[in-house]
């Protein structure tokens, strides 16, 4: 368990909003421009990546080098890996 909660930089502006307002699973964010949140999920995203992987292209390599470590994502926080669950699939859904 690490309580630390997810970085909050480059965090889609949607997924800031339907934090702030109750987090209803039934009540997604209103995604105008899919593009641009696409955009912005793949920024926070690759923010989130351990160092060694940080500098790659989407999407990024799923070749793992030896001896390495995803600690970085192993965060709780309020909702913790869901929350990067929950808001790819609002992309998902209109794509």
């Amino acid at each position: 368990y690490n309580p630390q909660s997810l970085p909050t930089s480059h965090r889609p502006e949607q997924v800031k909003l339907w934090l702030k307002h109750a987090r209803k699973i039934k009540s997604p964010p209103c995604i105008a421009r899919v593009s641009e949140y696409s955009d912005a999920w793949c920024r926070w995203w690759m923010s989130m990546q351990p160092e060694w992987r940080k500098d790659q292209q989407w999407p990024p390599s799923r070749d793992v080098p030896a001896d390495t470590s995803w600690v970085t994502l192993l965060r709780s926080g309020p909702i913790g890996f869901f929350l990067i669950v929950v808001s790819l699939s609002w992309w998902a859904e209109r794509v």
